[in-house]
């Protein structure tokens, strides 16, 4: 191959040349300070050649790399679909380096591979490891150690997981749009996500801190439907849920700490039918809410003292005959 053949003259006379300046420095001919600027040309020359025989040897990179893309995009469509805004099912552009770096860890599945043998691939590029952490966006595990004073990195299996790529471009594409506040942006994955857990690392990640996080996700769960395994049995403690797309009645609402002293009281269970969070029984989708006895519109308050626990099913009851 041509182009590979005069990449590797043109090593060959880099390493020729350095050997010469070396020994033209033992020999007093060179002062070290200029040793030290060629070493420095003649290793980003090699760099370059390297990278360039790389590219050469590995065609079907960025193929890849594509494919995947398509994978994660296909998937977000399916588990996002129809619940979330076009420009948040977008899946971000992977070139330039992550290619070729893709293809070398698939070629090494299950293998460390050395951190300088990979900046090889990159024409030593500064941000050789950043791009291979961003590998992991597109649901490659790949995983990083350090052995003595050798870092490596070890990409674990040929597929990704295109579950936690799917969700992990969508928080993305939903964290940069800077039209949406914080709050916004927590309702925008919990209704991506409806009827599905979200944990609470993933809404803090969009709240703009733990702070923060406390006081929108308290203002959510007056507005919306939202369970979380106070009063959920499927759900974890540190998961939400949003049940439905629409919005509570505004005069049907309590506040979250008062709908907690509510559940408290009734030891979080259905004062109709008994139904209580700890039953783990075929009632998979029961919830429950607090309920008012004397409905806001007829002047009753939102306070605990107004408000009993209903499981959802009976809470439906009630208001279908009043």
């Amino acid at each position: 191959m041509p182009d590979k053949r005069d990449a590797l003259l043109r090593i060959s006379e880099a390493l020729g040349s350095l050997a010469s300046s070396v020994e033209d420095a033992l020999a007093g001919r060179i002062r070290i300070p200029d040793l030290v600027k060629r070493y420095a040309a003649t290793r980003q020359l090699l760099n370059r050649q390297f990278a360039e025989i790389v590219q050469q040897a590995m065609p079907r990179s960025s193929q890849v790399i594509e494919q995947t893309r398509t994978k994660v995009s296909d998937r977000m469509s399916q588990l996002f679909g129809g619940r979330s805004v076009d420009q948040y099912l977008r899946v971000a552009a992977y070139a330039g380096v992550q290619p070729k770096l893709l293809e070398h860890l698939l070629a090494n599945v299950g293998t460390d591979v050395a951190v300088s043998e990979l900046r090889l691939l990159t024409g030593d590029q500064v941000h050789t490891e950043r791009r291979l952490r961003e590998l992991r966006d597109l649901g490659f595990e790949v995983t990083w150690t350090r052995v003595g004073d050798e870092e490596s990195y070890r990409l674990h299996r040929l597929e990704p997981d295109l579950d936690a790529a799917a969700r992990f471009q969508l928080e993305h594409r939903i964290k940069e749009d800077s039209s949406l506040n914080a709050t916004e942006k927590m309702l925008s994955l919990l209704k991506a996500e409806l009827g599905r857990p979200v944990n609470t690392r993933r809404l803090q990640q969009l709240s703009g801190g733990q702070s923060q996080y406390d006081r929108r996700v308290r203002e959510l769960r007056e507005r919306y439907h939202i369970s979380t395994g106070l009063n959920k049995p499927a759900l974890a403690s540190d998961e939400y849920q949003l049940e439905s797309l629409v919005e509570k009645d505004p005069h049907d609402q309590f506040r979250a700490a008062t709908i907690r002293q509510i559940f408290e009281r009734d030891g979080y269970r259905c004062i109709d039918c008994g139904w209580s969070k700890s039953d783990r029984s075929s009632f998979t989708q029961r919830y429950l809410e607090a309920h008012h006895i004397r409905a806001r519109a007829a002047g009753g308050e939102s306070s605990a003292g107004n408000g009993v626990t209903l499981c959802n099913s009976c809470h439906r009851g009630r208001h279908a005959v009043t």
